[in-house]
């Protein structure tokens, strides 16, 4: 007796071909998404690469620049709309500010990295961006509930009209000195004089 959903191998063969590529596919947007080389098949060696708590030295001072170019980016995009999107120039100053614009950050990248179309784009901003933001204007002890342009609300008092460039330098050799200090984390003979 015949039927006619039965395959031939040929055609089951080529079926799963297909579907092995779309894995492979989904395999590799998975890993780039996690900073993953290519066919690597774990982790790109430098796990916790946005991790504050673990970041060394060089690791640190390279993450606090790269994020203070990337809420000036974002500054300039989207912070002149309103009051309640700037970021202000206190941000520092806020450690949980710094985690939450750090996830934002590393977040706006991964979104930007796909390379087929998505709908990552608009997701980054419906699910990450504006939440985000959200929270740190609004929660209490989060963020920047009472700090603005000209005024500024944290245990550390800062010039909050400019971040200037040796302000900005000071607070990051302060926090990796802080960083340096702590228990298990002491410099190098010779690296107290590189910050």
């Amino acid at each position: 007796m015949a039927r006619d959903d039965l395959v031939t191998r040929e055609e089951l063969d080529a079926a799963l071909e297909a579907v092995h590529g779309d894995v492979e596919k989904i395999v590799g947007v998975l890993e780039d998404l996690a900073g993953a080389p290519s066919g690597a098949g774990g982790s790109s060696g430098k796990a916790g690469q946005w991790r504050w708590a673990t970041l060394e030295r060089d690791d640190r001072v390279a993450l606090w620049y790269e994020l203070r170019e990337w809420v000036e980016w974002y500054n300039t995009r989207y912070g002149h709309a309103h009051p309640d999107f700037y970021i202000p120039p206190c941000w520092p100053q806020h450690p949980i500010a710094v985690e939450e614009l750090t996830a934002l950050m590393v977040s706006h990248e991964a979104a930007h990295a796909v390379t087929d179309p998505s709908d990552a784009l608009i997701a980054w901003h419906d699910r990450w961006l504006w939440p985000a933001i959200t929270r740190l204007h609004k929660q209490p002890g989060g963020g920047f509930l009472r700090c603005s342009t000209s005024s500024h609300e944290v245990k550390n008092q800062v010039d909050v009209r400019a971040m200037a460039d040796d302000v900005f330098a000071r607070y990051v050799h302060d926090d990796v000195a802080a960083h340096d200090q702590a228990p298990g984390n002491e410099a190098a003979p010779g690296d107290q004089e590189a910050a």
